[in-house]
């Protein structure tokens, strides 16, 4: 029988993830970019590390004392991120079968199925990235050993994220709506972010209905609007220098099987950009050194049928500042 597992050691799953054509991810593209990911060699993660407010400080006297940069220092305790674990099934006919295969077309086949555990690790990473900073929260399934669900819960210092009301006139589907409404609410938006010191670059997110209304008013200008408002290629509307992005996406909830989406279709949400993190802790297999990486993959012999297990592991924890997100209901 072929051993898997010269196939599957860190090194070489790294160095698959290298030639790996990157996987399209709206929300871990657009606010998680590689440069805010990080592998943290631990199996827990600091409070805070995840609770980083940026903000402008005061200048001192020359001479004088400096002012901490991490904010409360008394902060304590820890996030545990719990791991997306995963498998598929290698049966002793697939494994005879690879036999009569060379070395490269063996390479080739542990390429694909850690491509297909990596697509799953993936939208699983997605849906926490989605949830912790558009609801300033995570909460999903866990799946427990007896097979009973309980749910997987992360809040970030008991933090929620911040709210304008939207008057029912200035409803983006009602009849007394306009552009410059619109408009206004965006600025109150950008300006309860400001306040609470997340200022700098903002992205707002609409639901399928709000951007739907949203692109009606657009179509319905009889002449020119007193604010400024484009649709770009993309389908990005420009309004007043703000961007709306539309978010129409949704998941499975794996215990029940109900489709969520990740933005309700008649609410917004803008974005401070530069306030997230996203960490991968320590795995806990011993063929991985303990150490932290996207991904693991492990072969595990079975008897019974006969064959290999490969075991996919993740530990993804997004860090975001809940602070730096604002919501608005727009749809009646």
């Amino acid at each position: 029988m072929v051993d898997l597992s010269k196939y599957f050691t860190a090194q070489k799953i790294a160095k698959r993830f290298e030639s790996m054509p990157p996987i399209k991810s709206t929300v871990l593209d657009l606010l998680f970019p590689e440069a805010v990911r990080e592998q943290y060699e631990s199996p827990v993660i600091p409070i805070s590390e995840i609770a980083q407010t940026i903000n402008v400080v005061p200048v001192v006297h020359r001479g004088s004392a400096s002012i901490p940069l991490d904010g409360d220092t008394q902060l304590t305790g820890f996030v545990e991120p719990l791991p997306v674990r995963i498998h598929t099934q290698i049966s002793a006919k697939d494994l005879n079968d690879m036999k009569l295969l060379g070395e490269s077309s063996r390479e080739k086949w542990a390429k694909r199925r850690q491509e297909k555990i990596r697509r799953t690790v993936r939208l699983n990473t997605e849906v926490f990235a989605a949830q912790a900073v558009l609801d300033g929260k995570i909460s999903f399934p866990l799946l427990q050993s007896n097979g009973q669900y309980q749910m997987y819960e992360v809040t970030y210092q008991g933090q929620t994220i911040q709210s304008v009301n939207v008057a029912s006139t200035s409803k983006w589907n009602a009849t007394e709506a306009t552009l410059v409404k619109v408009y206004e609410l965006l600025e109150d938006m950008a300006d309860a972010l400001d306040n609470e010191g997340y200022g700098g670059d903002k992205v707002t997110l609409a639901g399928k209905t709000a951007y739907s209304a949203l692109l009606a008013l657009i179509e319905d200008l009889t002449e020119k609007p007193k604010v400024p408002v484009r649709v770009s290629e993309k389908g990005e509307i420009i309004i007043g220098g703000h961007t709306v992005r539309k978010l129409a996406e949704s998941y499975r909830n794996p215990k029940t099987g109900a489709t969520v989406k990740k933005l309700a279709d008649g609410e917004i949400r803008m974005i401070s950009k530069g306030y997230t993190s996203l960490f991968y802790a320590a795995v806990d297999d011993l063929d991985a050194n303990l150490h932290a990486m996207p991904m693991f993959v492990k072969p595990i012999p079975i008897t019974d049928p006969s064959g290999y297990k490969l075991v996919g592991e993740s530990k993804p924890l997004p860090a975001v500042a809940p602070k730096a997100t604002c919501k608005a209901i727009v749809i009646a």
